[in-house]
């Protein structure tokens, strides 16, 4: 029995599953998921993008309200994505890109127009 080319997508995606690479990525997104500091970091940041958009409404943006509420936008923003929950998160994300790129070479490289 011949398997159909859907069916080897299914295949490809359960063997994805089944890497490292995924499952690194899974536990760490349910370690940052289930964290109460990110959450709280998280909750600082869109306070924060609130406060920004509020400030920009009330006057231009280089005004001394809105740049107070960009410094704590940013200040918001770095904390949350130096957590180093986040920082394992990203790092197991660009790890599992990386992945897909590998299979995306195999598979298309050849109609790709970078190696024409």
């Amino acid at each position: 029995m011949e398997i159909t080319l859907l069916e080897k997508c299914f295949l490809l995606k359960d063997l994805i599953h089944e890497t490292n690479e995924y499952k690194e990525l899974i536990v760490s997104e349910e370690k940052m998921s289930n964290s109460d500091e990110v959450k709280v970091l998280s909750y600082h940041k869109d306070i924060a993008i609130m406060e920004y958009e509020d400030s920009l409404k009330l006057g231009k943006e280089f005004s001394s309200i809105a740049i107070v509420s960009k410094k704590k936008l940013s200040k918001a923003i770095y904390k949350l994505n130096n957590h180093p929950l986040v920082v394992d998160y990203k790092h197991k994300l660009e790890n599992l890109n990386n992945l897909y790129k590998e299979i995306d070479d195999l598979i298309f490289g050849e109609f790709n127009v970078k190696n024409r």
